[in-house]
């Protein structure tokens, strides 16, 4: 039933996606309180977690949090450059979708992130899926080896998202020179003298 759930996409009371841990909780609550029953890398073990704890619940017992299971050893520990690319190609090819690895629509690529001590590392932004894939697998094995994950960005978000509109704002700011100050000056000068011209023409015929 748990996984029909997940499958259907259907919304489960108490099983929500957690962005700093990059994984599913399932909580509910019993006398006043909330009970969290664990964090989980599917969605279908948290809404087993749910379903289990609401009929604990049901039958007048305390709703139990689950087992904490032994931590899950990354795909690409072990792994040489070669393979994690033709590992990240065939993730493409599958059309799978890849934890912390999303289409950024302002930045026009993928962008990467890891959660890391209970905040959310930006990775950067990669032209080519299988690339941002590969820096995601090579975060992932940096922090099951108790190393921070590095920036392995292409291009940073402040210069993407900066765009064309950061450039007139820098223009703007630029200070004029001598030279456009003058050219400014004597085209102003001109246009005064073409008014008094034809003030003095106007006059002439009245």
């Amino acid at each position: 039933h748990a996984r029909e759930l997940a499958e259907q996409g259907a919304r489960v009371v108490g099983v929500f996606w957690k962005k700093d841990k990059e994984k599913y909780q399932a909580q509910i609550s019993y006398k006043g309180a909330d009970v969290n029953l664990g964090k989980f890398e599917s969605r279908v073990d948290a809404i087993v977690a749910r379903l289990k704890a609401e009929v604990e619940k049901y039958e007048g017992r305390r709703p139990n949090p689950a087992p904490v299971k032994p931590k899950a050893k990354p795909i690409g520990v072990g792994m040489s450059a070669q393979e994690l690319g033709e590992y990240a190609k065939r993730k493409v090819e599958q059309g799978a979708e890849v934890v912390g690895v999303s289409w950024h629509k302002t930045a026009g690529r993928w962008k990467v992130s890891i959660g890391y001590e209970g905040a959310v590392l930006n990775l950067g932004f990669f032209d080519y899926a299988d690339k941002a894939i590969v820096a995601r697998l090579r975060a992932e094995v940096d922090k099951y080896e108790g190393r921070r994950p590095d920036d392995a960005g292409e291009l940073r978000a402040a210069e993407v998202l900066m765009g064309f509109s950061g450039f007139i704002e820098a223009a703007a700011a630029t200070p004029m020179t001598t030279t456009a100050r003058k050219g400014k000056g004597k085209r102003a000068k001109d246009a005064g003298n073409r008014r008094a011209k034809a003030n003095k023409r106007q006059k002439g015929d009245a």
